[in-house]
């Protein structure tokens, strides 16, 4: 995505940003564009939304506002990107039909690297965000509470073809396993324990000075799901190396967590099939609905893949 003079002008006018002076694209990220972006008043962040405003997306991006809200409210310890309003009072702004919004730009590293002290932070930050949204009100029937449903859809859309790269390959080759799959984790009641989750709580999502964690980023993905959820995404992202799990660093997670919030143990039973089931999702997600970084597609689907394996190995479920 690009912006253009006439772009950047409206954007100007619709905030009380100052006149901006310089503007590049973040490269990260394989959904939104982000464009880091200097004023005469500060640095922001220009976040525009990958996806169209379906019922969905839309419900998304209000509950994201909203629990952002709350964290501030709350006093959340850790930097946030809160969303400024324009002067039309809205927090997702439109120009040229493209919707946005603009929030100040967090100091801090971003860093994929871990160390037994990152995971640590990890999990205290990911603790003080499930205290914060404890008392946050949602209706635990809501029909976008987590499942994996999308994702039996999905994969029953598919029609295989012809090989024509490594990602049909891929799929080719896991199809039928990652069918099984779901249909296996039907006997897993996601029901239980739901709360609002970050759902993509990593090193990739938060900000460091040195090994401590200042800031968390990108609550696009916020949803009502187990609690378990996020310890699953955390753990994926933390614990796990080349699709192996560091049980040392698992239990150092799990024991850091639990010194700041509660963790019950239904949720710590739900944490592998959650790994497991959402990387058959996000699997299929790469193949045929990542539209952002598709030059990635094998990387991403290959990634999925390790984590299959070893939640597979991890439950003593002998899928093929």
């Amino acid at each position: 995505m690009k912006l253009t003079p006439s772009f950047v002008k409206r954007i100007e006018n619709l905030y009380d940003i100052g006149k901006v002076i310089s503007y590049k694209p973040f490269e990260s990220g394989i959904v939104n564009h982000n464009f880091d972006t200097k004023t005469t008043k500060g640095n922001y962040v220009l976040r525009f939304l990958g996806n169209q405003l379906d019922s969905y997306k839309q419900f998304q991006s209000d509950l994201e506002f909203e629990v952002l809200n709350h964290l501030k409210e709350k006093g959340y310890p850790y930097a946030i990107p809160v969303p400024l309003v324009d002067n039309k009072g809205r927090q997702l702004s439109r120009v040229y039909n493209k919707p946005f919004w603009v929030y100040e730009k967090i100091s801090g590293t971003a860093s994929h690297k871990g160390n037994p002290v990152r995971v640590r932070e990890l999990a205290s930050a990911l603790a003080h965000y499930h205290n914060a949204v404890r008392d946050f009100k949602f209706d635990r029937n809501h029909r976008y509470a987590y499942s994996l449903d999308w994702a039996k859809r999905n994969h029953a859309s598919i029609r295989l073809g012809a090989v024509k790269n490594d990602a049909d390959k891929l799929l080719v080759e896991n199809y039928e396993r990652i069918g099984k799959i779901l249909k296996r984790l039907d006997s897993v009641d996601f029901r239980k324990g739901l709360t609002i989750t970050h759902s993509d709580f990593g090193y990739h999502n938060v900000l460091f000075k040195g090994d401590k964690i200042v800031g968390v980023l990108d609550f696009d993905g916020v949803q009502i799901a187990p609690l378990a959820n996020d310890l699953a995404k955390s753990v994926s992202y933390s614990c796990m190396g080349e699709g192996v799990l560091n049980r040392r660093a698992y239990n150092n997670f799990l024991a850091q967590y639990r010194k700041i919030a509660n963790l019950p143990k239904t949720q710590e039973k739900l944490i592998f099939p959650l790994i497991l089931g959402n990387a058959a999702a996000n699997f299929l997600w790469h193949y045929n609905t990542m539209k952002k970084a598709t030059d990635k597609r094998e990387y991403f689907m290959g990634h999925q893949l390790k984590r299959i394996n070893a939640m597979s190995k991890e439950l003593g479920w002998s899928i093929k």
